[in-house]
């Protein structure tokens, strides 16, 4: 007792505790702040789309840029303005109800602008893209090619590895979850799997001009959908069956993946002839891959989230799964993935998750062959620490010259971009060691 007597708590604790008491009693809920929040927003949709003339900054991007124009209203009118919250947001985050949130599009003129000079131009609609990364400051554009608005297709070659020419649509991508660290995440492991059979967007970094406001670094990247199925394959979009997370239909039907689903519930896929019927419907070459590259990069978001796969009559009449929305991977390089996916379960019928396909064949002596041959060679070639590494320094390369723009537009400093970065080289340099570890324990447990 004596020696608590002598504790002495300073003043300014004592003073520091009596203010949040007395902040708790004004506002419980927390109520002023959350109308702070949307007012601040407000007020930074008022600053942002003040017109300036950037064009100057055009001519010294680092970058290929998009300048998309509009009528101010589009953007930020409370009645129709697609950035903004608007007057219908909830004061709770996601803020559903807001503008933002909403199934709108609005005609746009599209510019875009190599070596200074304006190489294509465009009228199309555009809408606001993604999940909760609408909330971000910097929001994610999906553009349309309209007939109305005078063309179809968007008759240009975005990407200079494929050799298309016309797209329906694309997406500039404001980097996902890894807004605020390197903004080059998902782009990164889409680049890693371009010569695997893994489907995935192609990717390019841009800047974006709005209105002639510079708008920062932005993923171009292909939109998934039954256009991008019918371009890069040559399938026809009536005959797409494209479904995502629990065989959700997104184009087609689910009706084949779920025949396929009640014949592995049925029969034993540890049978030779069992599992070659299942093979007959699954590109296992392709899922094997796409399997390996999950596990690799410890996406946390996924299996719950970000799982589509596709077939369509024809040459591509086999289950194919498509690799996208990396950005909250190449975070642990120790997290044991295997395991995760292993013991993973889904919502309402398990069974239509990958964690089910995955646990599944792994019951088939051949399987496991196939994917401890498949994981050996992406270990020691697709994912070996130096491919990896200079494939972070040449994207790290191509948008270093452009960041301090965008860090001054939307916050940030350079010293903490390059700390991000180097944590990604870090990832790769130890990743594999621990991912191989986790593969052989189950390989053990399963033999």
């Amino acid at each position: 007792m004596n020696q608590l007597k002598k504790i002495k708590i300073p003043a300014f604790i004592i003073a520091s505790l009596l203010l949040v008491v007395a902040i708790f009693r004004l506002d419980p809920g927390g109520q002023a702040q959350k109308k702070d929040h949307k007012v601040k927003q407000e007020e930074n949709a008022k600053v942002v789309s003040k017109k300036g003339n950037n064009k100057a900054v055009i001519e010294n991007a680092a970058l290929p840029a998009f300048s998309i124009t509009t009528d101010p209203d589009n953007l930020w009118s409370k009645e129709k303005g697609i950035y903004i919250l608007g007057d219908h947001a909830s004061s709770k985050y996601p803020y559903k109800g807001a503008n933002y949130w909403q199934d709108w599009s609005i005609p746009v003129d599209v510019e875009y602008i190599e070596h200074s000079k304006a190489v294509y131009s465009v009228s199309a609609e555009m809408a606001i893209f993604g999940g909760e990364t609408r909330t971000l400051p910097q929001r994610s554009f999906a553009l349309f090619a309209k007939k109305k608005q005078g063309s179809k297709t968007f008759n240009f070659p975005l990407f200079p590895e494929k050799a298309l020419d016309k797209y329906k649509s694309f997406v500039l991508r404001n980097g996902g979850q890894d807004f605020a660290k390197t903004h080059m995440l998902d782009g990164l492991v889409s680049t890693l799997v371009r010569d695997t059979t893994i489907d995935h967007q192609a990717y390019r970094p841009v800047v974006v001009y709005l209105n002639d406001e510079y708008w920062g670094i932005y993923d171009l990247r292909e939109k998934i959908d039954d256009n991008f199925l019918a371009a890069n394959h040559g399938v026809k979009k009536k005959d797409v069956d494209l479904l995502e997370a629990n065989a959700i239909e997104k184009d087609g039907s689910n009706k084949d993946y779920l025949q396929l689903i009640d014949f592995i519930k049925k029969n034993h896929v540890m049978d030779a002839d069992n599992y070659n019927q299942v093979k007959k419907q699954m590109d296992m070459d392709n899922f094997i891959d796409y399997v390996i590259t999950e596990l690799y990069i410890a996406n946390t978001d996924w299996p719950s989230h970000n799982i589509r796969f596709w077939k369509a009559k024809g040459e591509f009449d086999k289950w194919r799964w498509i690799l996208y929305d990396s950005d909250l991977s190449f975070d642990n390089y120790q997290e044991n993935t295997v395991d995760r996916l292993f013991t993973y379960k889904g919502k309402g019928d398990d069974s239509l998750y990958i964690s089910f396909l995955f646990r599944e064949l792994m019951k088939n002596d051949q399987f496991r062959k196939e994917f401890r041959s498949r994981a050996d060679y992406h270990l020691a070639e697709t994912f070996q620490p130096e491919r990896v590494i200079a494939t972070i320094t040449k994207l790290q390369k191509q948008i270093e010259p452009e960041m301090p723009n965008h860090l001054e537009k939307w916050g940030g400093e350079m010293a903490e971009w390059e700390l991000n970065v180097s944590k990604l080289k870090e990832f790769a340099e130890n990743r594999p060691h621990y991912l191989k570890k986790d593969l052989e324990k189950l390989f053990d447990t399963l033999q």
